[in-house]
């Protein structure tokens, strides 16, 4: 086909691996805009293309050069993308601005960890981000998540470690943690920091009187969990208006 002297429209392909088929296509202006799946030297190759490059059924992501290109276009919309590089992750991450990617947020939320670049992508998808089948993920992923700009729920979370809580405490947004039943008491204070609400529901122990003061400025006024509280935390609900 690459060879055909003259132009090709190939409207129904879905798939291209061939760098001169691609080349030729590109010559003629005739990318077809449903393609799904690059080879990554077919990607290299639109990523340097002359003129706008419409690829709004993309599938697959793998180069950081195109993922680059797109965005340099004002592409904000990548919800059609499922599978994504840790290359052309890590360039989506770094984007200031929100990017929509309902394709790859979606795996998240039935479960499937990401890895830590992908989940730095995934923080930049808009709204609410309710990440709660993640089962106890690994911190890096945590900690790629918690850039996200917006209420983050991650009820999966188990034990937080002081990278997480780091994190977690610059976090802008509302936090669901509801699987933390305990937290180190040398992190109370780290996440204590954290500037948006606390959803803290399955918490057994508190021995910082700043987290505590936290959790009730918050709206906490349940506290049929708690199991362990130490002295400086008993004057803090000790002074709560209203019942507890």
């Amino acid at each position: 086909l690459a060879l055909h002297s003259g132009p090709r429209a190939l409207v129904g392909l879905v798939s291209l691996d061939s760098e001169p088929l691609a080349a030729r296509l590109v010559a003629d202006g005739l990318v077809p805009v449903g393609l799904r799946r690059l080879s990554p030297a077919v990607e290299t190759l639109l990523a340097e293309a002359a003129g706008r490059v419409s690829l709004r059924a993309l599938v697959r992501l793998t180069t950081a050069a195109l993922a680059g290109r797109l965005l340099a276009e004002g592409r904000t919309d990548f919800d059609s993308l499922t599978e994504l590089s840790d290359a052309a992750a890590a360039v989506l991450a770094a984007h200031t601005g929100p990017l929509s990617l309902a394709g790859l947020v979606a795996p998240a939320r039935r479960g499937a960890a990401p890895t830590p670049a992908v989940a730095g992508a995934i923080a930049r998808h808009p709204g609410r981000l309710a990440l709660n089948r993640l089962a106890d993920p690994p911190a890096a992923v945590v900690v790629a998540l918690a850039a996200h700009q917006g209420d983050l729920a991650l009820d999966g979370l188990v034990t937080l470690t002081p990278d997480m809580a780091r994190a977690l405490a610059a976090h802008r947004g509302r936090l669901e943690l509801g699987g933390v039943a305990r937290i180190d008491p040398q992190l109370e204070d780290v996440i204590a920091a954290h500037d948006g609400p606390h959803d803290l529901p399955a918490l057994e122990a508190v021995s910082s009187a700043v987290l505590a003061a936290k959790l009730v400025a918050d709206g906490r006024r349940d506290c049929g969990r708690l199991r362990q509280i130490s002295a400086p935390v008993a004057a803090v609900l000790a002074g709560v208006e209203g019942s507890l």
